[in-house]
């Protein structure tokens, strides 16, 4: 009866080291889960806060860019009105057209702000169409060129000479878009250069600027909603048009691509499916490169 009460001791000391162990794993275990959740939140924290900063200079950029061409609106008024009896056509006629360009910057504002947000709720709807993609880029063209008369808006669109199917308000604004980063980031060099052609299966249009670059380990965060090279210092943006862009591309099932040197300009290449009936969900991410062939030629 002795040994049989040694046996059960032993067997109880067993199990409650067997007990002891299984605890001290869990508490491992837990610990280990734990700092991972830690580190999770720590990182989410960090995430956030770096969104609402990117969220208020993306107010205070808005805010600025909304008030610049209001006060050109409103002082080109006034001045209509105090010289209302004594002006000529053509003063008339000039300073009428500074606030239709003006209104046409807020306009794009608005544009590329509530594209943002649609695309945050889910609702970019897409009406394809069979288009004329040279045309729609020479409307564009134009449009910009009279919006900054002082750049030189070079374009060669004789490759292009195939419809495809695309929707024309959204592929609007990805080259309004592009036409207008060309113009504001490269204020000393007046020559933008627009090629487009079809190769193959795709329309490939490329947007070349000899502007202010941008740094190569910032390349591949250009689509980033609120992004901004460090090179953009001083040029007035809200740091959403290229992922509007962007957005825009992949929808159409495209991809963009981006080449830059910093100080030597930049050239982003729009790449379409002629046909949008193929697969091309392989195209969606974006290439980026730094180099010389960025520099407008």
């Amino acid at each position: 009866q002795r040994a049989l009460r040694s046996t059960d001791r032993k067997k109880a000391e067993a199990e409650l080291a067997d007990y002891r162990d299984h605890l001290e794993d869990l508490v491992v275990e837990r610990t280990d889960e734990l700092a991972r959740k830690a580190t999770e939140l720590e990182r989410a924290l960090l995430k956030e806060k770096e969104v609402n900063e990117q969220q208020r200079q993306f107010v205070s950029m808005a805010s600025h860019e909304f008030r610049t061409p209001l006060t050109i609106i409103d002082g080109t008024a006034q001045r209509i009105l105090r010289r209302k009896e004594g002006i000529d056509a053509s003063d008339l006629e000039k300073r009428v057209g500074k606030i239709r360009d003006a209104v046409t910057r807020m306009q794009g504002l608005i544009e590329s702000t509530l594209s943002a947000s649609r695309m945050d709720a889910g609702k970019i709807e897409m009406n394809r169409t069979r288009l004329d993609l040279a045309a729609l880029v020479n409307e564009v063209c134009k449009r910009q060129q009279s919006i900054a008369p002082k750049h030189r808006i070079e374009v060669d669109l004789s490759g292009l000479d195939r419809p495809i199917f695309g929707d024309p308000k959204l592929l609007d604004q990805v080259f309004t878009n592009l036409l207008s980063n060309a113009v504001k980031y490269a204020p000393d060099d007046p020559r933008i250069r627009i090629v487009g052609r079809i190769d193959g299966a795709d329309a490939v249009v490329s947007v070349r600027d000899g502007g202010v670059g941008i740094p190569a380990d910032e390349l591949p965060r250009m689509f980033q909603r609120f992004f901004r090279a460090s090179t953009s210092t001083g040029i007035a943006g809200t740091g959403i048009g290229l992922t509007v862009v962007k957005k825009f591309v992949d929808m159409h099932g495209g991809r963009v691509d981006l080449e830059s040197e910093e100080g030597m300009g930049t050239t982003f290449t729009i790449v379409l499916p002629v046909d949008l009936r193929q697969d091309d969900a392989a195209r969606a991410e974006p290439r980026v490169k730094a180099g010389p062939k960025a520099v407008a030629g």
